[in-house]
């Protein structure tokens, strides 16, 4: 699922999302379901998603919001949002939910020693697991990243181990990886020095069970 932007003020375009999405669906096979992408990316369709199916995959803009967690949010088709309030009111039956966007695994705690932010909205929303990131991230290497992290999924691993496949493809300049990474011996990833690619794979991790 892809959000378009373009409006004055909105987040910049995702010039890779809405090939990751159909790469996805295409990875998938006869499991997967037509990508909702550009204007077909609603808060309808992501909540019927996430109500439906058994992996969702949500690739778009998504904003932390450190003062007040609960109003994280997804950035939908039409200016719509789904933030982690509406989240915690699905009964989602997905066993895995991916948030490929920026910072969904970022959280902060509240007054009453909660942790809140996007990742926990997705298990509370009912999913058993979810890949979700620490920070900001690249579109077009994390397109390429989810790519890696599904084929894996798809032949059999489970969502950590696959996740862990797709960053040591990066990390070791395999097929998939971007041509700057494949470049970089791993004793150099480093970017302190400037020269470094985790930031294209190290962000993603999983939660849940």
């Amino acid at each position: 699922w892809t959000s378009p932007t373009g409006a004055v003020g909105a987040p910049p375009r995702l010039q890779h999302a809405a090939r990751e999405a159909h790469e996805v669906v295409r990875i998938a096979g006869e499991r997967g379901q037509p990508a909702a992408c550009g204007p077909d990316a609603t808060r309808n369709a992501v909540v019927t998603a996430l109500h439906t199916a058994g992996i969702v995959h949500l690739a778009m803009h998504a904003r932390f919001c450190e003062e007040a967690p609960l109003f994280s949010a997804f950035l939908l088709a039409n200016g719509e949002q789904l933030t982690v309030v509406d989240l915690i009111g699905i009964n989602s039956q997905a066993d895995l939910i991916v948030a490929s966007a920026c910072s969904t695994g970022e959280s902060n705690s509240t007054s009453g020693d909660d942790v809140l932010g996007i990742s926990r909205g997705l298990l509370a929303c009912g999913a058993r697991a979810a890949v979700v990131s620490l920070w900001p991230v690249d579109d077009e290497h994390t397109a390429d990243l989810m790519i890696a992290f599904y084929r894996a999924l798809f032949d059999g691993l489970d969502p950590a181990r696959a996740l862990r496949e797709a960053q040591l493809t990066f990390l070791y300049g395999g097929p998939l990886a971007p041509a700057r990474a494949r470049e970089v011996p791993p004793e150099q990833d480093s970017t302190s020095s400037g020269t470094g690619t985790e930031r294209f794979w190290a962000p993603f991790i999983v939660v849940g069970v």
